[in-house]
This record gives structure tokens, C-alpha cells and sequence, in this order.
């Protein structure tokens, strides 16, 4: 079942939602404002329910003349009649009708896909759905090796798919020396100690938040509550305003509602993977409409924040306004090209960070945000972005138990791009080296008329770098990593 837009009646859905609101709701701790946004996400919900029709999903079940459903209601009956006395005359009657009912059968499947493939041209929808069918991985997962045993049902396979994502997330815990470690969590802990979260607050209008839910797209799934972008676009100047004041709300106690950090996990075969192994899989994150709403506004002003500061290094372009990876790539071609002019050898080497996203250090993250100066309700709000998250595995309709991961960002999220570059972004330079970053994708390149130089210079920045990975319990990928000589 799902909702059929075309019949909604949205001036319903706001005045059913404008009445079901609370004019001015009381908020003064987390406890109440956890309340107001579950009483906004059931209102909208029930609006939905009376609003707009649900609607069943399209049968491709295909239509029979008379003379086969004769002969398909004949064939059934000789096989139940079978099945009841075991006689042989009506096992080879059975057959018989069967083999009979296949070939038109077989003629009338062929003949219907003929003339529908006949009806598609390259600007009708139907010929681009046709095309994502064939093209996207399946969606059945077949038995999964797990722990040298082969598993078979549904839930024994969420669980070992859970087990896979969840283990990502404690490759890089225990990395880094002690002392750091223990330094870095006292100072963070501190700090939220003795700090408010209000201290210069911005609040949001209503013009903001409604700017935000128009970039949203219109097409994305919505996680476990069932909202929809559409839902949002829709929504009336009282309900945007009472919203606006609960986002308002969140900035002023630097929290966010539990339910927004809940993820939707669905497990997606990457290309050309063995289908049996777990680690196969890639966790697409289904979240809450609303927590992603509520994101885009905090990733906007982190981002303006960034920009007025100058935080981002120059050399990375992953994630950048006006950067992107043509612009990267040809800025390398440049760098060899100019040595190879000047008749130069060029050398270089592609780092890749295994798991970067899934291990960031959420003590190591917020340390660096103190340490950049960011605004302090931006801090709380991050902090709260960061911390008490958990994700659970939803395969063939069917979800266990959720799993919460110790350290890294969350999967799928807006603020997720931009926390991982201000991770990265103290990198440190190796001295006649020039870096090129694009996300986590690193490049060392140099250039040298000897060899051996390039060799010596390449060697000391990669132990330089692997030491501040290690440091910052980040771990390079030994297996994508690689080293190319241009002559």
C-alpha cells in the first residue's frame, strides 16, 4: 500500500493538521520538546490518513482468454483429484492438460511483451522504468556465508548483515596512543561541562525553513515515520510556524529527538559482488524527513561558517562549491604534464581510507570543531547530531533488534560531507609534496629528474600521513592503495 498523490486532497491535510496543532506549546526541557515533535510527527501522520488515499500496488497478473482459463481450470482439477486418490489416469490426465496449457500460454506472454516493448520510445516514463528494472542489482539476497556457515532465512541474514555494518564502526576504536585518546574525551567533556548552549543563537524564520523544504526531493524514501517531502511542501503558514519554533527549540537546548537519529537501513548489493558475502553490501540509510529537514538547515549555516573562515584546505575539492572531481583530476594532469615539460619524472600515491565515514572518532571530531572556534549552539547541535545514534536492518519487510555504533558518521545524512572534510581538513602537508584530496580519496604527488628522490620523498610523506591516520584512529585501505611513476 502507498499514498496516491494525484487524489490527495491537500486543503484537507492543512486544516486537519492546522486543528490537531498546539497553538503554544509548553517547552522547557528535552523531555517536553521530545514530546512536541512526536505529537508534530503523529499529526502530520493522521492528517495524511485523512487526506489522501492509499491505494494498493499495480497487479502485473495477466489476463487469460476463456479457452485457457478452461483449460487451467481443468488441468487444477485433475491435480487436485490426483492428490486426493493417487490414481494414475488422473496424474497422466494432469500432464497431459499441462503441457497443453504451456505452449499458448508461453505464445500469449511472449506476444504481450512484444507489443508493449513495441509501444516504448526513448521520452516515454515506462521505457527509463523498464531500463532501471533491468539494469538495478536484484533485490532477493540469496544465502549468505556468515561465520563459515551458510544462512538461509530472513531474519538470520538481517542479523548477519546487521552484525557486518555494525562491526565497521569498531574497526578503528582502539587505535591511537591512550594518552591522546584520554586527553582529547577529558578536554570535549569539559567543555560541554561548562559551557550553555544557547550562547550566540541564531534563530531561524519561517522563509528559512520553508526555502529548505522546497530543495528537498520530492522522490526520496522517507525513514520509519512514513513522511513523505511531499507531505512538507504542502504544510500551511500556521503549521510552517509552529515547526520553525520547535526547530527554534532544538538550537535552544541543543538537543535532538531520538527519533530523528533512528536510521532505516536497507542492504543494497554493490556491482559485481558475490551476492553471498556480507561484505557485499552496501547500508543505504532511510531517515526521518524531518531530521533531514532539520539538517540542511544546520549544514547551510556550518557551511557558511566554513567558507567566512577559511577552514577547508585548498587542496580539497570533495564537497566544495565549484569543485568537483573533472576539476581535481585536471589539476593532476597539469602538475604531471608541467614535469613532463621540463623533463621531469613524476611519482604518486593513491591512499584510500577503509571505512573513513563509519570510523570517524566523535570525541576526535568534536575537539576539532572547539578547536576551529564554531559557534556554540552549533556545537551542541552537533554533539547531539553525533552522539546516541542507531540504525537498524530492514530486509523483506522484516527488522530486529537496533544496533548502536560507537563512532562514526551517519550514513546517508547532509552534515555527514562536510564534518568529515573539517576531520581531514589538518591534514598535514609533507614537505615537497603537493596533496590533492577529494572526501577521503587521498593523492601525494612530487615530482624529480631522479628516481630515487621521488622514491625517498613519496616513502616520508606516506609514513607522515599514516601517523596522523593513526592518531586520528583513521586506517588506510593497504589493498586500494597504489603508487604510479610517470616518466
Amino acid at each position: 500500500m502507498f499514498y496516491d498523490y494525484k487524489r490527495a486532497n491537500w486543503p484537507l491535510f492543512c486544516s486537519a493538521l492546522d486543528a490537531a496543532l498546539d497553538p503554544d506549546p509548553p517547552i522547557q526541557a528535552t523531555i517536553e520538546l521530545d514530546y512536541a515533535v512526536t505529537t508534530f510527527t503523529r499529526s502530520v501522520q493522521q492528517a495524511a490518513i485523512h487526506a489522501i488515499p492509499m491505494c494498493a500496488t499495480k497487479s502485473n497478473q495477466l489476463t487469460l482468454p476463456p479457452n485457457l482459463r478452461f483449460l487451467l481450470k481443468l488441468k487444477n482439477y485433475y491435480q487436485h483429484r490426483y492428490q486426493q486418490s493417487c490414481l494414475p489416469l488422473f496424474h497422466y490426465l494432469f500432464q497431459l492438460l499441462a503441457q497443453i496449457f504451456s505452449t499458448p500460454l508461453t505464445h500469449l506472454r511472449n506476444s504481450k511483451w512484444s507489443s508493449f516493448l513495441g509501444s516504448l520510445h526513448t521520452r516515454s516514463p515506462p521505457f527509463w522504468k523498464v531500463t532501471r528494472y533491468f539494469t538495478k542489482s536484484p533485490s532477493y539476497i540469496p544465502p549468505l556465508i556468515h561465520q563459515g556457515k551458510q544462512v538461509y532465512h530472513t531474519p538470520l541474514k538481517a542479523e548477519a548483515l546487521a552484525q557486518h555494518f555494525e562491526r565497521s564502526h569498531y574497526l578503528t576504536l582502539n587505535m591511537g596512543t591512550p594518552h591522546h585518546s584520554t586527553t582529547i574525551t577529558r578536554f570535549v567533556e569539559q567543555f560541554f561541562c561548562n559551557t550553555t548552549p544557547h550562547t550566540s543563537l541564531h534563530f531561524m524564520n519561517i522563509y528559512e525553513v520553508k526555502r529548505k523544504i522546497f530543495s528537498l526531493k520530492l522522490r526520496s524514501a522517507p525513514g520509519n515515520d512514513g513522511i513523505t517531502p511531499l507531505m512538507l511542501h504542502h504544510l500551511s503558514c500556521k503549521t510552517l510556524t509552529h515547526l520553525t519554533n520547535l526547530f527554534d527549540h532544538l538550537l535552544q537546548l541543543g538537543h535532538l529527538p531520538t527519533c530523528w537519529k533512528k536510521a532505516k537501513v536497507i542492504p543494497i548489493l554493490k556491482a559485481n559482488k558475490p551476492g553471498t558475502d556480507p561484505n557485499s553490501y552496501r547500508p543505504i540509510s532511510l531517515l526521518s524527513t524531518h531530521g533531514k529537514l532539520f539538517e540542511r538547515i544546520i549544514a547551510a549555516r556550518l557551511t557558511s561558517f566554513v567558507n567566512r573562515q577559511h577552514l577547508l584546505p585548498h587542496e580539497q575539492f570533495g564537497f566544495h562549491k565549484k569543485h568537483s572531481t573533472f576539476s581535481q583530476l585536471a589539476q593532476i594532469t597539469d602538475y604531471i604534464s608541467n614535469s613532463s615539460n621540463l623533463h621531469k619524472h613524476s611519482g604518486m600515491v593513491l591512499l584510500d581510507l577503509e571505512k573513513a565515514y563509519d570510523t570517524v572518532w566523535i570525541h576526535g571530531l568534536l575537539y576539532k570543531l572547539i578547536v576551529f572556534k564554531l559557534l556554540t549552539y552549533l556545537l551542541f547541535t552537533l554533539k547531539a547530531f553525533l552522539e546516541g545514534r542507531s540504525f537498524t536492518v530492514h530486509l523483506h519487510k522484516m527488522s530486529l533488534s537496533p544496533k548502536i555504533p560507537p563512532s562514526g558518521l551517519p550514513q546517508g545524512a547532509v552534515l555527514s560531507t562536510t564534518l568529515f572534510a573539517l576531520y581531514i581538513s589538518d591534514m598535514l602537508h609533507p614537505p615537497h609534496t603537493q596533496l590533492a584530496l577529494y572526501a577521503d580519496d587521498t593523492a601525494i604527488l612530487t615530482q624529480s629528474w631522479r628516481t630515487d628522490t621521488i622514491l625517498h620523498r613519496l616513502t616520508h610523506a606516506t609514513s607522515i600521513l599514516l601517523c596522523y591516520f593513526t592518531r586520528w584512529k583513521l586506517q588506510v585501505n593497504i589493498h586500494k592503495t597504489e603508487a604510479i611513476l610517470f616518466t
